[in-house]
């Protein structure tokens, strides 16, 4: 009996062993295997950011004493800490999982994480997405009032009340 991560981690049927049957192949063969192969990658990502969630609901990170949970991510898969974010992202939020499951590529699914929604995304090539989703940032209430809440303006008139001074 084979493991879920045997089953998965297989690759695709079209991919050739020996490198010189790559030299061999036709480019639009070379283009369906890469599409294949990244299409495995995307499959395999969700599986990692469903690991991440149930590692997280767990406590591992904080059992295992790292600061937090991408640090965690990051040192036992050797990926860097914007990546473990994005694992940690997509897997805490089920309608990420379900474009996975729907066959979106990890890297656009991670661009929807980030500005947290997907339709205006879809249409776009993956550049086009990086570029709007770049113009939003996702707050929750208690960030934008923890980011304003110490701001002030001070507005001190001079004597003959001719020239102000604005500081803050």
């Amino acid at each position: 009996m084979q493991t879920a991560t045997a089953v998965m981690v297989e690759a695709p049927d079209s991919v050739a062993t020996d490198p010189l049957d790559v030299g061999l192949m036709t480019t639009d063969g070379l283009e369906r295997l890469l599409v294949e192969c990244e299409r495995s990658i995307s499959r395999l990502r969700g599986i990692q950011a469903r690991i991440v969630h149930e590692v997280d609901r767990r406590g591992a990170a904080r059992a295992d004493g790292t600061r937090n949970l991408n640090e965690w991510i990051s040192s036992r898969t050797d990926i860097e800490p914007e990546a473990a974010g994005v694992l940690r992202r997509v897997g805490e939020n089920p309608d990420l999982q379900g474009l996975l499951d729907d066959g979106l590529s990890f890297a656009r699914v991670a661009v929807v994480a980030q500005t947290g929604q997907a339709d205006p995304l879809l249409h776009l090539d993956l550049n086009g997405a990086r570029k709007v989703a770049s113009r939003h940032r996702r707050m929750t209430r208690r960030q934008e009032t923890d980011a304003t809440s110490g701001r002030y303006l001070f507005v001190q008139p001079d004597l003959e009340q001719t020239t102000w001074r604005l500081h803050g």
